[in-house]
């Protein structure tokens, strides 16, 4: 298990302090719960597994097709545009 110092605003804090006092769980507990669900989350979207596709499988390949296939043109089309200038 690896150490990794975090910093919270006092907000944030209040928060998870609320809670983990409600739960009696620890506060590195709750945050790692916490952190495995977000993680969870963003490798289930398709925009996480759209730019990971050297790393799919071939079942995970098909369902990101099978997803495509089902958009439509109206779906597809650009809708806005944003040009960033660094």
């Amino acid at each position: 298990m690896k150490i990794y110092s975090l910093k919270l605003d006092d907000a944030l804090f209040a928060q998870l302090k609320e809670v983990t006092d409600v739960t009696k769980d620890s506060f590195a507990a709750f945050i790692r719960s916490a952190i495995a669900l977000k993680i969870e989350k963003e490798k289930s979207s398709l925009t996480f597994r759209l730019n990971n596709l050297s790393k799919l499988d071939a079942k995970e390949s098909k369902e990101i097709m099978d997803d495509l296939n089902t958009l439509s043109d109206d779906d597809l089309s650009i809708s806005s545009t944003y040009e960033l200038k660094i």
